[in-house]
This record gives structure tokens, sequence and C-alpha cells, in this order.
């Protein structure tokens, strides 16, 4: 690792109140790992012990490798620092330097922010504890508001004549490019000398010298020019046809977000939208594979789809279903929200058997940024996602289990949680699921008809249950996007039953505690109710007057679920 001789930073805070946090409890193996880092962290200089008033806490991210990533949470102390006005690079003019180079070399700075030294007054600011002592950091540390900043600031300083010239550095990432091979010798030798004049080195496995073509932040570079990576619309070309009606409309409606850059859109929806008609029959033919050939190029290129701008926040947009995951990320342009990649994956077998919708919403989320975390890793973003539970959750990373372990990952990255209805997410939706398999008729397909008038004191957080019921959620998101079912409502977020003469409504009842509502309502059951349960009839109208429930009205039972 070197260490730069060129810049020292200094944290400049807005608020001189210190931060105090307590650290994260971990099992007694993750401990043991986490002393050796802090043992190797002190070998290499990047950290020291500290007497400061500052604590931030540290916690292991899992890394695909079985081992762990140390990270130090701090986003209390991020909120005190003052935000450098160092502009960071602009894709936009690297492509436009790049011309006609026929030979590129890409170099990978080795963990950058541990090369950049702090000053004196700005090493406690860092201080982070664990169970057996306090640190802080000499060198910049990762997870800074301003690191990207910085290090925009000392790259410029390295290369401020060679910058466009045949060089193009964003981040730790340095790109050198040129028209022929000899050149190419030329400024390789250029470049290096500089680096080594500054004290910084680069990771080996990562640099790829004079290639002809370069992936580089979602576009291929190559001397025909730049093209969009395949990979930011690999989820838009490999959308299935739809099966149905329900599957066009999804379609339909994720094409019809990005409607103002799409001329002639009706028109060329038109063979599909005329399966939609009420008593249409469902045929897939010719007209109709054109026409979803030609609405799903229309949004894997320009206009819709757009070049990143890093001088703009990105948006990253999550969403989950039984069978997928699926997210986009965008961007705002003179208002309007535009499309950078799109992403999607089927969920493993496992995921599907043992996931609650809890788990497959931020599993969703940790997708997303994996997906997009080049883009996103260095900068505040905004996550948005249609599960209000889910972001209360983002927003309390101290808990515990699978989802908090999750949680934990998600929060290296700095963002601000937004929760959106289910009709501003249609994109996200339309790829989680973009594999199901074709529905069943809606009249079949609405089987938790479980309502009460008044709910049990201990189960008053039925907002939660309900949340956390994979049939409730399809019933709610499929009101968010305007659909109307029987006679069920969403009000304050809460799913109700809202009787056919208009006189009431009552709260839907989550299977979780269905059984609980039986056994709590049911001491003294009449012989007809028991008849009816006995024979597992399939609805059944059952009148509760026992206690505090006395006037409750359980509606539509699906007995064979309870049993």
């Amino acid at each position: 690792m070197g260490l730069t001789n060129i810049l020292e930073y200094d944290i400049q805070l807005l608020d001189q109140t210190p931060v105090r946090l307590a650290p994260y409890r971990l099992s007694p193996p993750k401990m043991q790992y986490l002393r050796e880092h802090v043992k190797q962290l002190l070998r290499d200089g990047v950290i020291e012990p500290s007497n400061s008033h500052y604590s931030s806490p540290m916690f292991l991210v899992p890394k695909s490798a079985g081992t762990y990533r140390a990270v130090v949470d701090f986003r209390a102390l991020n909120k005190r620092i003052a935000i450098e006005s160092v502009p960071l690079p602009d894709i936009h003019l690297a492509c436009h330097w790049f011309g006609k180079a026929k030979y590129f070399t890409t170099l990978d700075l080795n963990q950058v922010y541990h090369q950049i030294p702090l000053s004196k007054a700005s090493k406690p600011l860092t201080a982070f504890c664990t169970d057996w002592n306090l640190f802080q950091y000499t060198r910049v540390p990762f997870g800074l508001a301003t690191g990207a900043q910085v290090l925009t600031r000392l790259l410029d300083r390295v290369f401020q004549d060679l910058k466009f010239e045949f060089v193009y550095h964003y981040l730790d990432d340095v790109v050198i490019y040129s028209n022929s091979f000899e050149e190419h010798l030329e400024h390789m030798s250029v470049v290096l000398e500089r680096l080594r004049s500054a004290g910084l080195t680069v990771k080996p496995e990562n640099v790829v010298f004079a290639t002809q073509e370069i992936s580089f932040l979602g576009h291929v570079i190559s001397p025909a020019g730049v093209r969009i990576d395949p990979e930011r619309t690999r989820s838009i070309r490999d959308f299935p046809p739809p099966k149905d009606a329900k599957g066009i409309s999804r379609f339909v409606g994720m094409v019809n977000f990005y409607h103002k850059f799409i001329p002639r859109l009706a028109d060329i929806a038109a063979p599909l939208n005329a399966l939609r008609k009420k008593d249409a029959k469902f045929v897939w033919g010719k007209p109709q594979q054109e026409a979803f050939d030609l609405l799903k190029q229309a949004i894997v290129q320009p206009p819709v789809l757009r070049m990143a701008d890093f001088d703009k926040r990105f948006i990253v947009q999550t969403d989950a279903s039984g069978v997928a995951l699926g997210a986009v990320l965008s961007q705002e342009f003179d208002g309007i929200r535009q499309p950078i990649a799109y992403g999607s994956r089927t969920l493993s077998a496992q995921e599907r058997k043992s996931s609650s919708v809890y788990e497959l919403e931020c599993l969703a989320v940790l997708f997303g940024t994996e997906k997009f975390r080049k883009y996103i890793e260095n900068q505040e973003f905004i996550l948005e996602t249609d599960n209000q539970a889910l972001s209360w959750l983002l927003s309390h990373p101290r808990q515990l289990g699978k989802i908090g372990r999750w949680v934990m990952k998600i929060s290296a990255l700095k963002f601000q949680v937004k929760n959106i209805r289910g009709t501003q997410n249609i994109v996200a939706d339309a790829l989680s699921r973009m594999f199901e398999s074709s529905p069943v008729e809606k009249s079949n397909q609405v089987s938790c008809n479980f309502t009460l008038t008044n709910f049990p004191l201990a189960f008053q957080d039925y907002k939660q249950l309900q949340l956390q019921d994979p049939e409730l959620i399809d019933i709610r998101n499929r009101l968010g996007q305007g659909e109307k079912i029987d006679n069920y409502r969403l009000s304050r977020g809460v799913l109700y039953w809202h009787t056919r003469r208009g006189r009431g409504q009552r709260l839907v009842v989550p299977a979780a505690v269905r059984p609980m509502i039986l056994r709590t309502s049911m001491t003294h059951p009449s012989e007809d109710t028991w008849e009816c349960l006995r024979h597992s009839v399939k609805y059944a109208i059952i009148s509760c007057g026992v206690g505090w429930i006395k006037r409750s009205v359980i509606r539509y039972v699906h007995v064979t679920r309870v049993l």
C-alpha cells in the first residue's frame, strides 16, 4: 500500500458535537476476525490507538469468498462534515476525448483512500470503537462522505497537465488511451512514473495493458466508438413475451413510464392493447411480437436510456415478487426521470422456499445496490421502495438475523430511503415479475377473505403483519396500481374489506394470525359453526359473540387454510 506525499486531507466540520455510538455486538468467530483485521491495519499504519471523544461503530460485511470486509458506520459523522465543492469527473467528456483511440490501459489504484494521509486534527474525528479498544485512522477511511472529492482532487494534481491528453481518471480507475501502440508505451511510462513520484500504487491483478476494447462505467469503448454495455440492458432484452392480459398490462405500463421519449407509442402498442380489451381472446401473433420487440428496443437505447451523469444524484428502485428480483437505476434530466441501467434475476429454490416478504424486499435492495455499485458507491443516492416496513428497517441497521446482516452490508453505502407508492415503482415491479407464469383467473385468485372489525390488542401492529403475507402483498400491489378488486380497499396503508352495502369496513387478517383469532374468539362456538369447520366448507360466515370481540364478525373465512 502506498502513501502519497502531495496531499494531506483536513476534515472540516459543520457541527462540533462529538459522535458517540456504542459498538455493534458480534459473535465470537466474527470478533476474532475483526481482531485480526484491526491488527493488520495497525501493522500497515492505517490506524492507531485513540483517546478521542468521537466513537463510530465498526461492523463486518460478508464477501462472496466467505470472508468479511470491515466497515465503519460513519453516517452520524458524515452529517457533520462540510462537503467539498470538487466536481466529480464527467463521463460525457471522457467519451468525447477518447475519440478514435486504438489502445487502452486501465489501472486500479490499491485501497486508494488509505493512501491519502489525514491531518493531525482530523485523525480523532475518525475514531471507531470495538469491544476491547478505541482506534482512529491516520489515513482517509472508506465510508467518509468526502472521500470521492478528496481522491479526485489528488489525481487532478497528479495528472493536471495530462488529463484529456491521454489520461482520464474516475475515482480509483485510471484510463490511458493512445492512437498507436508505440505511442501507448510512451504514455504508460509517463503515467506510471507520475504514480511512483506521488507515492501511489495499483493492484497488479486488476491492470489491463494495451487492449483495444474496455468496459468503462456502463459503456464499451473501442476504436469503433462508444456503445452501451450490453449488461446494462440485458434484463429488458431477455424480457419474455407476456402470457396473458395482465402480463401485457404490466409490460405496457413499464414502457409507458417513459412515454415522453417514445414517438408513436400508442400506435406501436396497439396490437398489445387489443388483447387487453374485455372479452378479447388472447392470441399472440406476429403483430404482437413485432410490437413487443419494438417497445423493448425503444427503452434500451437513446433517447430513453441515458448516459450516467456523475454530477447528478442516482436513484435506485427495487422490487421483489415470489419468483424474481427487479431493480432500475435512474437519474433526473430536466425534471424527468430516465433510466441508466436495468437489472433482474430469478430467485433460487431456497430463496423462494424460506424467504418472507420482508426478506425478499430486502434481498431486492441488496441485489440492486450490488448490481449498480460502480455507479453509487462513491456518492449519496436515493433508494426507493414501495415497502413501508422495509423503509423503516433500512433506517435501523441494528436489527438481528439474516435481514439485519443484509442491512449491515447495504449500510456501507450512502443513501436516503424513500417510500413510494406501488404505482411509482412500475419498472422495478415489472422486472421482478417478468418470469412469472400465467396467473389464475381473477375470480379464483383472491382467496384470503378473512376480516374482522376489532383486532386483538396483542396484534395491534396489523399493518406490519399484512406486509408479511404474500397473498395480501399481491392484493395491495394490485390496488396500488389502480386495479379494483371486489370490496378491498387500502386506507392509510392498511388493507380493509368494505361491506357490499357500504355500512362499514373490516380489517383483513393475515394468515399467520388467523388460528389465533379463531382460538380467541371461538371459546364457545355454535354447533353450526363446528359443523362447517368439520366438513371443511370453503367459506363460512362466523359470528363471534365472546368478550371484547363480541360484536366482531369474521367474514368469508378460508377454512381449509385455517385448518
